[in-house]
């Protein structure tokens, strides 16, 4: 129905497109505004596609690439372009991947794409859901929300951190209280219809139907409808939710193994935290199989910190026998638990539930993918990895001495590494990588990298960087670039670092990671190299 109100959204589309013509690329302005804000109540943020912060305000605009933020205390709810309304749930971190909707032009272009980082939020979808369903999507980084139009409830909750409680077990839920959805992973999708509840507890699952409603749906976040006078809203009815006479019923979840209480792999079950919360980094390693002295390992993840800020980080870990610096390895070789105590107030992974989903090799250098859900520690504190952890591993480092006596420059090609990841999981390609050095400088004068990842924009990751072996080994080189497609359709800069180490006695090879983050999007992974 061509209202005023679709007229003025309309209208507002067109001045996005112009000034987007208009603004350079990186601008967050440049983005296209895709509903406005009803209410909020609360702490809620909005943080820009380049990164911003800003406190969420009654009435204005939110725009293709930003991110909302709801403290624990925060509501929210908007009105969309294509009068969609999204209902944002207390400590949840929702980002608006791309909102497209033109009321004159439905010609299959409609786009409504969320990434749900944690928490939860209530949708009634709009002409979007309507008009195009498979382009709705919610994706978490567990598993994919879909509809069939439908008035629903996302949930993805993660790993609570030790002394923490969950509102429930972790995993991806979503309520249906009209219309139809799905849930679907790698295993499997399931179908979900009114008053059923979908539920997938890690991204190596099978979605099912739950047999009754969590608590934490009994609360329900309750969007507010368009009252007859002029701003007035009014309480939209809350539908029947799951009486727990659901025709379907799920086995539960395996919950035996919390990889934020014990370390499952290999049969070793040992407490990685004491009485008061705090990391007992001895315990990691306790009964595990440590690597040699001297092996370097290089790690790297996308993750969610404590003020639900979207981190990505990589570092180089160097066993010394002690289990402040510890390197631990399956029978295959694979590294399931780093513990570097030492490192930035501590750093932590053990693999936990996740499954080594990659695998490779080449000379001295082995690396990995685990996927699912581990243990991650970051400055001492526990964070919530989003699914994909890098490693790559040699137990032949170039030592000191040796890395002195070589001199002159030489180019290093790529030969292998892990499929790089984003903060979804989206798992993408590298183009092309390569690494100059002086040696006689002691210095990384150029580490190039071109990489894509399929996201919903296709997104082509550049960036390269320079700086010297002490970095290298330690904090990183600092890497720049461009991100074209992250957040929608512009470019954005990017920013990031490359860690590693140099492999045998003339340095013929290298270990490295690198992590990038263009806004609110971010990307790692690893690379080999040899010359």
């Amino acid at each position: 129905m061509n209202t005023p109100f679709t007229r003025w959204k309309s209208w507002s589309y067109a001045l996005a497109v112009i000034a987007f013509g208009l603004l350079p690329l990186d601008s967050a302005w440049a983005r296209a505004e895709v509903g406005r804000v009803q209410f909020v109540h609360g702490d809620v943020q909005i943080m820009d596609a380049g990164g911003a912060r800003r406190a969420m305000l009654q009435r204005e605009a939110v725009h293709e690439g930003d991110t909302l933020i709801s403290a624990k205390s925060g509501y929210a709810q908007l009105r969309m372009i294509d009068d969609a309304v999204i209902a944002l749930r207390p400590d949840t971190v929702l980002r608006v991947d791309t909102y497209y909707y033109h009321a004159d032009q439905r010609d299959g272009s409609e786009r409504g794409f969320f990434f749900l980082l944690k928490g939860g939020f209530r949708a009634i979808t709009g002409a979007i859901g309507r008009n195009n369903k498979q382009n709705y999507l919610v994706t978490t980084p567990v598993a994919t929300v879909g509809i069939r139009g439908t008035d629903h409830e996302p949930m993805y909750i993660p790993m609570p951190a030790p002394g923490e409680i969950a509102i429930g077990e972790p995993g991806v839920y979503d309520l249906v209280n009209a219309g139809s959805a799905y849930i679907q992973t790698s295993q499997g999708r399931v179908a979900i219809n009114p008053n059923e509840v979908g539920y997938v507890p890690d991204i190596n699952a099978t979605p099912t139907i739950l047999p009754s409603l969590p608590d934490f749906y009994k609360t329900s976040a309750r969007p507010m409808a368009r009252g007859k006078g002029a701003g007035q809203t009014q309480a939209v009815r809350e539908v029947s939710k799951v009486d727990g006479k659901v025709k379907s019923v799920a086995a539960s979840p395996d919950g035996d193994v919390n990889p934020y209480t014990v370390v499952p792999d290999r049969g070793i079950v040992q407490p990685i935290t004491d009485a008061n919360g705090n990391i007992n980094f001895a315990a990691v390693g306790a009964d595990a199989t440590p690597a040699p002295v001297g092996t370097g390992v290089v790690g790297a993840d996308i993750f969610l910190d404590g003020q639900g800020q979207l981190r990505s980080n990589g570092r180089l870990h160097v066993a010394d026998g002690s289990p402040d610096k510890g390197i631990y390895l399956n029978d295959d070789q694979s590294v399931n638990a780093i513990a570097d105590q030492t490192l930035g107030g501590g750093y932590l992974f053990v693999a936990g539930k996740a499954q080594l989903v990659e695998a490779g090799g080449h000379g001295d250098i082995r690396w990995g993918r685990w996927s699912g859900d581990s243990l991650r520690a970051e400055g001492g504190e526990v964070v919530n990895p989003l699914g994909n952890y890098h490693y790559m591993y040699s137990p032949n480092l170039t030592t000191p001495t040796q890395l002195a006596a070589i001199t002159g420059s030489f180019t290093y090609n790529y030969v292998g590494g892990t499929a790089p990841t984003d903060e979804r999981g989206t798992v993408g390609r590298i183009n092309s990588a390569s690494v100059a050095v002086d040696f006689t400088k002691q210095q990384i004068t150029n580490y190039s990298l071109s990489l894509t990842i399929p996201a919903n924009f296709v997104e082509n990751w550049t960036a390269s960087g320079n700086g010297s072996f002490k970095q290298f080994t330690g904090t990183g080189i600092a890497l720049s670039g461009v991100c074209s497609g992250c957040g929608g359709s512009t470019s954005t800069a990017a920013v990031g670092n490359a860690y590693g180490a140099f492999v045998g006695p003339q340095a013929n090879g290298m270990i490295s990671a690198f992590a990038l983050q263009a806004g609110g999007n971010g990307v790692v992974g690893t690379a080999a190299f040899e010359r």
